[in-house]
């Protein structure tokens, strides 16, 4: 699954983002290719063009490589919440 977001995965992204017809609109495509991700995960590069139109609709931290993308204010705090438990 390298190459691809697992199906539910990919079906809980579309939803956040407005659903199938709003990103068949976004990525300029007919809305059957986005049902199609649905079923078999959103091929890796609409990821990355989705990730980049659409920063708000992904976490905060990068789980891919490990990158951090929290403000230094955020990230201080979450680290002193870690050393009080």
């Amino acid at each position: 699954m390298d190459t691809k977001t697992t199906a539910s995965a990919a079906s809980e992204l579309i939803d956040k983002l407005g659903g199938t017809t709003e990103v068949a609109r976004l990525c300029d495509i007919r809305p059957p290719s986005v049902s199609e991700w649905r079923r078999k995960g959103i091929p890796k590069p609409w990821m990355k063009f989705l990730e980049l139109a659409r920063p708000d609709a992904f976490p905060i931290v990068e789980r891919r490589s490990g990158t951090d993308r929290r403000s230094g204010a955020d990230r201080r705090k979450s680290d002193r919440r870690a050393e009080a438990a």
